[in-house]
């Protein structure tokens, strides 16, 4: 019997542990930020960071889809998830969208880039 109690107890507390609220994705945050560079310098790594209604944050580099504005030439690797190319001048703004079942409610995050020549 006081086994049979124990094991209720144990599940009971394992259910609660496990029903932790898991919170919502609030933002996201791009770094490094506001960079400028010289045209074909190194590749940058960028990383995208989610902040969550419960305070937790996590890594969402990999999560995330990454697009550039004003070029048709994305300069983002389709390779490695975050990774950009300075390989055209100008100032850019860079995102990474976090797709969610409702497509007017993605989260977006964003950073410049001032890529000169």
């Amino acid at each position: 019997m006081k086994l049979q109690r124990w094991l209720s107890l144990a599940i009971a507390l394992w259910v609660i542990g496990g029903c932790k609220d898991s919170g919502t994705l609030d933002s996201i945050a791009v770094t490094p930020e506001k960079l400028s560079v010289s045209l074909y310098d190194e590749p940058i790594q960028y990383t995208a960071t989610g902040s969550y209604s419960n305070g937790d944050s996590k890594d969402l580099t990999e999560e995330v889809v990454w697009s550039v504005d004003s070029t048709s030439d994305n300069l983002f690797s389709t390779a490695v998830p975050g990774l950009l190319s300075p390989r055209t001048a100008g100032s850019f703004v860079l995102t990474a969208t976090f797709a969610v079942t409702d497509t007017s409610s993605d989260i977006v995050g964003y950073t410049t880039l001032r890529v000169t020549p």
